[in-house]
């Protein structure tokens, strides 16, 4: 049958939809077969993927535990070895030694805070950045899973895409049964856009104002410090700013990059678990 057959009658379009139904449903056919083989092969990656992520989580994860370990008993040493033989407020409001003592020779406890957390940090430095080193890498992964994931639903889009173009009086019934299918490509398509501004934040190449951690308990919060996200030179800010909560305190961490800054704020006693992080607009 010519393709340039002339329509005259409904028999004549009946003929000519059915010829192109017919070639359309030849390409369409081996087309699919390409894209079925394509889909194992993007699966595979994914199931790949997803097991070396888990992995890599329960390492770091790992690092982090023994990391925070070290951390607390440094600090406790370092506090101890700076006070020792060193005038204190409470001496004072003791009655131990007179004020002039302590003007000449004393510290406040805020400065003695604040070089323990310093020295504790100058001397993890190298573990700190092992640790951060390896959440870039896990963030890579990522990366490369939501890809994978973003192209297996680009493959499975395809076979209705075609079918849309070539039955334009389809395009209710196949909008309906595609919904599903764009949906899942617009969230991965959002979580791709999402954990590639992360990266861009590691890099320091975005354009948004920064980024915002949202209510926590302090103990999660401290852990902001093994989150490439946040440049290292603020992590003494960080943790400075926190050790001035008590444990069952909510906060957010506020990070500005101009002027590049960190910002720790309260909500009151923490009541209930939240992972929620947001990117501020």
């Amino acid at each position: 049958m010519s393709e340039g057959i002339e329509i005259r009658t409904i028999p004549d379009l009946v003929k000519r939809v059915k010829y192109e139904w017919e070639k359309k449903e030849k390409e369409a056919s081996h087309r699919r077969k390409e894209l079925e083989e394509n889909i194992r092969g993007a699966l595979r990656k994914e199931k790949e993927l997803i097991a070396d992520i888990k992995k890599a989580e329960s390492v770091v994860s790992k690092m982090e535990n023994d990391y925070a370990e070290l951390e607390s008993k440094l600090l406790e040493e370092k506090e101890k070895e700076i006070k020792k033989g060193i005038p204190l407020e409470k001496d004072v409001r003791e009655g131990k030694i007179s004020l002039k003592e302590f003007q000449k020779k004393g510290k406040y406890e805020a400065d003695i805070k604040k070089q323990v957390v310093k020295e504790t940090q100058k001397e993890l430095e190298q573990s700190l950045e092992v640790i951060r080193k390896e959440r870039i890498s896990i963030m890579n992964i990522e990366h490369e899973l939501l890809k994978t994931q973003h192209r297996v639903r680009q493959l499975l889009l395809q076979p209705g895409v075609i079918l849309k173009e070539t039955l334009k009086n389809l395009k209710e019934f196949a909008d309906r049964e595609m919904g599903l299918f764009y949906e899942d490509y617009a969230s991965t398509r959002e979580a791709l856009q999402q954990i590639e501004h992360k990266l861009h934040l590691t890099e320091g190449k975005t354009l948004t104002p920064g980024y915002r951690w949202d209510r926590m308990p302090v103990t999660e919060a401290k852990r902001i410090q093994f989150d490439p996200i946040l440049p290292k030179s603020l992590v003494p800010s960080l943790l400075q700013q926190i050790s001035k909560f008590n444990e069952d305190d909510s906060v957010s961490v506020v990070l500005t990059l101009r002027p590049l800054s960190v910002d720790v704020s309260s909500f009151g006693t923490y009541r209930l678990p939240s992972d929620k992080i947001k990117i501020m607009e």
